[in-house]
């Protein structure tokens, strides 16, 4: 299996097809992202460990997604039953290392969560949104974005890892660790490509939330049907660019043998 470097217009690509493979199965693909989304928040309702085992169970039912998605690019109809594939393959224990996969994804992200946290300050925090004085408020402002941007630097590379490697255990069966190397290696590689893809999902985002408040506004509606139509709207969005996250794999990641013995470069 080779993990290959594509130029950085390869990004829109990518969003284009990924729009493409949404429009052969829009109302299943719609559904099943839906699905996998509520299955995967569901946990969470429990305090604590209801978060952490929401973040456990996310590569598993990431690979149910991805396989939805991958036969719908194959022209067959994608099922809910896809989205446990990782439960019933290799006789029933393929989730046992998409498991382990999802304990690092836990604790990584909990981790990254906890230091972030160390940079707001309840009471700052709190300024922000009270009568507390400019001073005050622009301290608490302060503090949420350096939280944020550490945040977002800290997880940055949790992403990447986690990125492809749960198809690499699910459907490769390379070792946890080394699933999480690889991923890195492949989402830097191809870093260009990925932030135009981003981008672009970013400018469509705009243009359609755009669209929608010009809409209403021009015909004077009500502001709460902007919320009802953002709603679906999002999921088809999310559905697609999942579809995209699919391409991005099979376009960099060449040569997939369900058991590869090796991972080069070229």
């Amino acid at each position: 299996m080779n993990i290959t470097r594509q130029p950085i217009g390869r990004g829109l690509l990518w969003l284009s097809e990924g729009l493409r493979i949404m429009s052969k199965q829009p109302i299943a693909l719609f559904a099943l992202t839906f699905m996998s989304l509520a299955i995967m928040v569901l946990p969470s309702v429990v305090p604590l460990l209801g978060t952490v085992a929401s973040l456990a169970l996310q590569p598993a039912i990431y690979v149910g997604l991805m396989t939805a998605i991958r036969a719908a690019d194959n022209g067959q109809s994608p099922h809910p039953r896809m989205l446990f594939s990782a439960f019933t393959a290799d006789q029933g224990k393929g989730w046992q290392p998409l498991l382990m996969l999802g304990a690092v994804n836990a604790t990584l992200s909990v981790a990254v969560f906890g230091i972030a946290s160390l940079f707001l300050s309840a009471d700052r925090l709190s300024a922000i949104s009270e009568d507390a004085g400019r001073d005050a408020a622009i301290a608490g402002l302060t503090d949420t974005i350096w939280s944020m941007g550490i945040f977002a630097l800290l997880f940055a590379p949790v992403q990447m890892a986690l990125w492809y490697s749960p198809l690499f255990v699910g459907w490769h069966k390379i070792p946890v660790g080394k699933s999480l190397f690889f991923s890195v290696v492949a989402v830097w590689r191809n870093k260009g490509a990925f932030i135009t893809l981003f981008l672009g999902w970013f400018a469509i985002l705009f243009v359609v939330v755009l669209a929608l408040q010009i809409l209403i506004l021009g015909l004077g509606l009500a502001s709460t049907l902007m919320s009802m139509l953002i709603a679906p709207l999002s999921m088809l969005l999310i559905a697609a660019a999942y579809c995209s996250f699919w391409v991005s794999y099979k376009d960099v990641i060449r040569d997939q043998d369900p058991e590869p013995t090796a991972i080069t470069s070229d």
